[in-house]
């Protein structure tokens, strides 16, 4: 880092930093660094969103498969009804 030379009023000399080209050009990667690292985040996050989203899509699968499963039922008690039926009709 650049530095300059100041006098004070009482003769002393300080130094002190002066910004520069390359000392903004530093601080502005910094904080492109800080918004790379968010903008990961926030796909991360929303990667995160669409796993759960495929979760809940599974469950509503399941729950299709069980109402096939009921209906599977259904029609076995139809089958024993028209079984009955053609009992009665052999008597």
């Amino acid at each position: 880092m650049a530095s300059r030379k100041k006098q004070s009023l009482t003769g002393s000399e300080t130094t002190e930093p002066t910004t520069t080209i390359s000392n903004l050009a530093e601080k502005d990667t910094s904080g492109n660094r800080s918004e790379q690292a968010l903008a990961q985040q926030n796909t991360t996050a929303a990667n995160e969103e669409v796993q759960a989203s495929d979760t809940s899509v599974n469950a509503v699968n399941s729950d299709a498969q069980a109402t096939n499963a009921s209906a599977n039922a259904v029609s076995s008690e139809a089958g024993a009804t028209e079984a009955s039926t053609q009992g009665l009709k052999l008597n």
